[in-house]
């Protein structure tokens, strides 16, 4: 994929995206839905609605789960990559991976980037092939931490 994509979608509004130089950073209040540039994205959209917790996710607009299959859209178009959790059944409903789709899955785990806990990710890709991922980082010992509902 070459180079940094120019365009994060869903950023929180502390990312540390916003302080790379060249990286147009989407934040809810600049408004993803609103992308229109074309370039290379990373999307990070929400996943309350998709994820293993989506059934207690009650107090969540409805239209944000319409965000996801848009996110996945961008990527498609575009070129880049789609974080989602493990769990999330985004990727199923979109076909991400599916023989026939221009994209891939890969498994990862946040705790290896330096997340607290472990944090097991899939990664939807589109425009590279597996073979051009640079290796994952791997990080020793055990986490400390988990996420819990409580």
């Amino acid at each position: 994929m070459g180079d940094f994509p120019q365009s994060v979608l869903f950023c929180c509004d502390q990312s540390p995206y916003k302080l790379m130089r060249g990286v147009e950073v989407w934040d809810k209040k600049r408004d993803a839905r609103r992308y229109n540039a074309g370039s290379r994205v990373v999307a990070h959209p929400p996943c309350r609605l998709w994820g293993n917790l989506r059934t207690v996710a009650t107090k969540a607009p409805a239209e944000e789960k319409d965000l996801g299959p848009w996110a996945v859209e961008q990527v498609r178009r575009c070129g880049g990559v789609l974080e989602h959790p493990s769990g999330s059944t985004l990727f199923a409903h979109c076909g991400c991976g599916a023989e026939g789709d221009a994209g891939w899955l890969l498994d990862v785990d946040q705790w290896h980037w330096g997340h607290a806990c472990s944090k097991p990710t899939k990664l939807y890709i589109v425009g590279c092939t597996p073979d051009e991922i640079p290796p994952q980082p791997h990080r020793a010992g055990e986490p400390d931490r988990c996420i819990t509902q409580g």
